[in-house]
């Protein structure tokens, strides 16, 4: 038999009903969700089991499956873990059924059973009132949703005061509502001295409650008398009170569950924008064009001139673009401008030896021709792809570049957050999004901190021209003190990253062209040919650094700003630009929605879907580095009979290709096609 109650999905302010059945049947123990669910709603299974564990209740050793209907419905938000616990109770026979399937629920669990509020409890209880079902939510939530006097509401501090409370035991009272939030109006229109022309427009305006269009000078007055509209605007009515308070309640807004008859007054300042990001390198860039794609209007800060960034010696590094990147740059449209310099990597080729001996005779090898989808990706310069954003940025009207600028504070509200510049200038946004490299300052204010250590490495790189084609093959040496890789440029030229001891590195970089040349070739060797330098040669210090969360209060972190890893792997920009996919995802579906995005609720669904995933990878380069980047004869012959052993398995090569490609895990959708 299956067990039933209901709950909700927020669509904008619309709560939409969702029947949760719940089937125990015989099989293989296991604990399924279906029904579209976000990870917060998969997660709900952990914090249900824990919270019944907590009341000494065992799951049975059985299948235990939840079904959320409608199933091609978005189910997001950790409020429902109080619906699943109630079709699970039910289906126990723990609680009556037929009192289960009375009640509309909504609420997230603590691991020991307790309840805690959620957002959304008001229009919840709309919806319970319209289909005649009790109301089930937290305590804390109970005031502002028993303001809907037609809707029966139970507020539970805890999952065991459910339990007796459907059972009798210790009935809960209904819920009371909160206090009325009266009107009090700060700014005053009789404060205004003269206008009286405007004054009386104001008046008419209010009266007849038409719209209202000022036309003036910076200074002459329009946001002061705009402000006082409000104050000379009747109290709202009880339907316009709840219906402006179910905003307030899916924001998190209302305050002890009152709910306010004031008129809401809104004041974006003309330098408002919905996202303001602190970063013009590379994932900066690209987030702002997908925000844009998207209906945004977006501000980006860098602290370095336009002409800094755009000059061609500003960085040396090339970047081994995946193949899901490249989808991403041209989806942005931006992939047009680099595409003549991108160089297909047909092949990968890792090994393994000592500089001026030759590679180890077990290797990895990589071919594109192994999957469907094309070359596994592409390199490209730095010169060539950060002018390509810059400009990009500039021919798009609903983007604003403040060059030459640094935030010195950022101050959060319920609201937005507010920006302060050194110059002196103020910005508000909704979201301020940290995209400011490895010591990234917004995460800094934001007070989240970080993880990582350095690894006594420093990458020395450069471009060489070669004799020899390269065939579009990427090669990566390992060796005692780090690793070399040789990849593919256009034309007959390699972009060299040479990982070397920090005192190693420094006696290179001091080195004159000829003297670095003569180090470079016995690592180098000679498969392709003579090799000369093709312009400068740049260091970068090695570390790991992950932040410990990568959202704060209205704060995201994107690339380096939430994970700098080792470049062994070239996966560093792939990860900060599958970041920026994933977040401009998430807010265009939030802002489809209705929803801030600068809500809490938003930044989780953001955090679940790439923390997991970064620490994963930056977890990987740091063993692979310290596996690889030692002399011990017996570690040296695991790896080799290792690669050796995945290189002679079809199925686990073409796994690691296609992890190359950037084509494994959930792929956000500017990366799938």
């Amino acid at each position: 038999m299956v067990a039933l109650t209901y709950t909700v999905a927020f669509e904008g302010v619309e709560a939409r009903q969702v029947e949760v059945q719940c089937a125990i049947s015989p099989g293989m123990p296991a604990f399924s969700i279906v029904g579209l669910p976000d990870k917060a709603v998969s997660e709900a299974r952990e914090r249900v089991r824990a919270a019944l564990t907590a009341m000494a209740i065992a799951l049975p050793s059985k299948r235990i499956t939840i079904n959320m209907s409608p199933a091609d419905l978005p189910k997001e938000g950790s409020h429902y873990d109080l619906p699943i616990a109630v079709a699970l109770l039910a289906a126990l026979d723990i609680i009556p059924q037929d009192k289960a399937q009375e009640t509309l629920a909504l609420g997230e669990l603590s691991l020991d059973g307790t309840l805690v509020s959620v957002v959304g409890a008001l229009p919840a209880a709309m919806a319970a009132a319209s289909e005649d079902r009790t109301l089930l939510c937290p305590q804390t939530c109970g005031a502002e949703a028993a303001w809907v006097g037609a809707a029966n509401v139970i507020g539970a501090r805890s999952l065991a005061d459910v339990v007796r409370h459907f059972t009798g035991q210790s009935v809960i009272a209904p819920a009371q509502p909160g206090e009325v939030t009266r009107p009090t109006h700060a700014r005053d229109l009789r404060d205004v001295k003269g206008q009286e022309r405007a004054k009386r427009a104001l008046e008419i305006a209010a009266a007849g409650r038409h719209h209202l269009l000022m036309v003036g000078s910076p200074g002459s007055g329009k946001s002061m008398l705009a402000a006082r509209l409000a104050g000379i605007l009747p109290p709202l009515d009880p339907a316009e009170a709840l219906e402006t308070s179910m905003i307030h309640s899916l924001s998190g807004l209302l305050d002890e569950g009152g709910i306010s008859r004031e008129r809401p007054f809104r004041e974006p300042h003309h330098t408002a924008s919905m996202a303001a990001i602190v970063g013009g390198g590379l994932n900066g860039p690209a987030l702002a064009l997908a925000l844009a794609q998207s209906g945004f209007r977006v501000t980006v800060i860098d602290a370095l001139p336009l002409d800094t960034r755009k000059d061609p010696g500003f960085d040396g590094r090339a970047y081994a673009l995946a193949l899901a990147s490249q989808r991403l740059l041209k989806n942005l449209g931006v992939w047009g401008g680099v595409a003549d310099h991108a160089q297909p990597m047909l092949e990968i080729k890792v090994t393994d030896g000592r500089a001026g001996e030759g590679p180890s005779p077990w290797m990895l090898h990589f071919d594109h021709a192994e999957i469907e989808e094309g070359p596994m990706g592409f390199m490209v310069e730095d010169r060539h792809l950060r002018r390509t954003f810059l400009d990009a940025l500039t021919t798009d009207d609903r983007i604003t570049q403040l060059a030459g600028e640094t935030v010195v504070a950022q101050a959060v509200d319920a609201a937005g957050v507010t920006v302060t510049l050194a110059s002196g200038k103020t910005l508000t946004a909704a979201l301020l999004i940290g995209s400011d490299g490895r010591r990234s300052g917004t995460a800094q204010r934001a007070g989240i901190t970080r993880t990582g250590w350095g690894y006594g490495q420093t990458g020395v790189v450069c471009a060489v021209n070669h004799e020899k084609p390269h065939g579009g093959i990427a090669h990566q040496f390992f060796m005692p003190h780090g690793p070399l890789a040789i990849l593919p440029l256009t034309g007959n030229r390699s972009s060299i990253v040479w990982s070397e001891t920090d005192a190693r590195a420094t006696t290179l970089t001091a080195m004159d062209d000829a003297a670095f040349l003569n180090a470079l070739r016995p690592a180098f060797g000679s498969f392709l040919g003579e090799i000369s330098l093709a312009g400068a040669r740049f260091s970068y210090p090695l570390n790991l650094t992950l932040a410990d969360h990568f959202i704060a209060d209205r704060v995201a972190l994107v690339g380096d700003a939430a994970h700098g890893m080792h470049p062994i792997a070239g996966q560093g920009l792939n990860a900060g630009l599958r970041d920026v996919a994933a977040l401009a995802e998430v807010l265009s579906n939030a802002r489809a929605r209705g929803e801030d995005i600068g809500s809490a609720q938003v930044m989780q669904r953001y955090q679940q879907w790439r923390r997991f995933d970064t620490a994963t990878l930056a977890v990987a380069t740091d063993t692979f580095n310290r596996l690889f980047s030692n002399d011990n004869p017996a570690l040296r012959t695991l790896r080799d009979i290792g690669m050796g052993l995945v290189n002679a398995i079809p199925s686990a090569r073409r796994s690691f290709i296609r992890e190359a490609a950037g084509l494994g895990g959930d792929l956000p959708r500017l990366m799938k096609t």
